[in-house]
């Protein structure tokens, strides 16, 4: 039936969104930490990051309201550059077993 598959779709949709809408607050919540504690060149990584984060979330809450009514792609693009950025600024951060042997 045509009615379930939209259904269905909608709701995959949905999560999609909610999903590169967490990775965006996580992104905003780790920049508010880098930026605390942080130095030099990742700092300036994590204010990227966070606009990035900030800019996916609104982005993706508007796109669940929405549906897929024309924010698809906006949506899946400012997500991907949030987590993209979000892993690299991870990558970057020291682990707790540098901080142990230190």
């Amino acid at each position: 039936d045509e009615g379930v598959m939209k259904t269905v779709i909608a709701g995959a949709f949905f999560l999609y969104f909610h999903g590169k809408a967490m990775f965006g607050l996580a992104a905003i919540l780790l920049m508010r930490e880098v930026l605390k504690y942080g130095f030099g060149w990742v700092r300036i990584l994590a204010f990227a990051t966070g606009l990035a984060g900030l800019v996916a979330a609104l982005i993706n809450v508007a796109a669940m309201a929405k549906g897929m009514d024309g924010l698809v792609q906006p949506a899946g693009a400012a997500g991907t550059l949030a987590t993209a950025l979000l892993g690299i600024l991870l990558l970057k951060l020291p682990s707790t077993t540098d901080a142990d042997q230190q």
